[in-house]
């Protein structure tokens, strides 16, 4: 990617945003300090922890973000939501951050966002469709779907907008790989696709069913017998996104990326099904996710 770094930025009138997690969680996140610089009318600028920077993914959708680097100190601050330390104790009462540390304090929705001032730092995943609707320009002028699009061979391009076509999305991964992520995010199982295809076909009699995974040979395993349907060859993250973002319709797993793939798209009397159990039992206790499902999808 190419090197943004502002050399001397002036950021205590500055917003900043941390990111963290994959292509979808950032994609979050930098819209969420948009809205808020939007509303500020500060600079934006992002921030990578864990020793790497610039380990960003927003080019890979058209975005181009100026990136700063922050103490160690300052980035370790901003994951807590208090003064854990009595040497950020006295770094809040004397005002000595470089920026005001603001942690997301939930999971779902918090209007306190915009309560914020140039001259923070934010660190949260921010994943809300309540966020967005603060942005002064809409997600999709700012991701440039078309462009990713002229990367991708005409032949897929086609098989995802001809017809009246279901974009699947089924995430494996990371979820089986790292335990910490099982136990927050749990398995989206077969039920769940045969329960949503069943109301995709009475409210939407579509065409084709188009199957995207991180795991092609597990999704076939479990939807090898659905008629009508075509298990996508796995491409660059940025060009599946834009594949299904082309799909009439959207069945989604628990994943953000799962999540803009639906979001992204622009076709009118869209039906998009998406779980009801985002997290697994235990996360669901301390996180509220009705913030993250638009109004009108369908939960199931």
């Amino acid at each position: 990617m190419t090197d943004q770094t502002v050399a001397s930025p002036n950021l205590r009138k500055a917003i900043i945003v941390k990111l963290q997690g994959g292509l979808g969680n950032q994609i979050f996140q930098y819209m969420a300090g948009r809205a808020l610089s939007d509303l500020r009318a500060a600079p934006l600028y992002c921030l990578a922890d864990e020793g790497n920077v610039h380990a960003s993914q927003l080019e890979l959708v058209g975005l181009t973000p100026a990136y700063v680097s922050l103490p160690d100190y300052m980035i370790r601050r901003g994951r807590k939501r208090r003064d854990s330390l009595p040497m950020d104790f006295v770094r809040s009462t004397l005002k000595l951050w470089p920026v005001t540390p603001v942690r997301e304090p939930h999971f779902h929705y918090w209007d306190g966002l915009f309560d914020q001032q140039a001259g923070c730092l934010l660190t949260g995943y921010w994943q809300s469709h309540k966020y967005l609707e603060k942005l002064t320009c809409p997600v999709n002028e700012l991701i440039d779907i078309n462009g990713i699009l002229q990367t991708v061979a005409p032949e897929a391009q086609a098989l995802v907008e001809e017809g009246n076509t279901v974009c699947v999305h089924i995430r494996r991964g990371d979820y089986l790989k790292e335990p910490s992520a099982l136990a927050v995010h749990g398995i989206i199982g077969p039920e769940y696709y045969e329960r949503a295809r069943t109301l995709m076909d009475a409210a939407q009699a579509p065409t084709r069913y188009l199957v995207f995974s991180d795991d092609t040979a597990l999704a076939r395993e479990a939807l090898g017998h659905w008629p009508n349907t075509t298990f996508m060859d796995r491409r660059r993250q940025e060009q599946d996104l834009a594949l299904m973002s082309r799909c009439r319709h959207h069945i989604i797993a628990n994943s953000s990326f799962s999540w803009w793939g639906a979001a992204l798209a622009s076709h009118t009397s869209q039906t998009v099904v998406a779980p009801r159990y985002w997290f697994t039992p235990q996360a669901l206790r301390k996180n509220y996710v009705l913030d993250l499902i638009p109004d009108d999808w369908v939960l199931l």
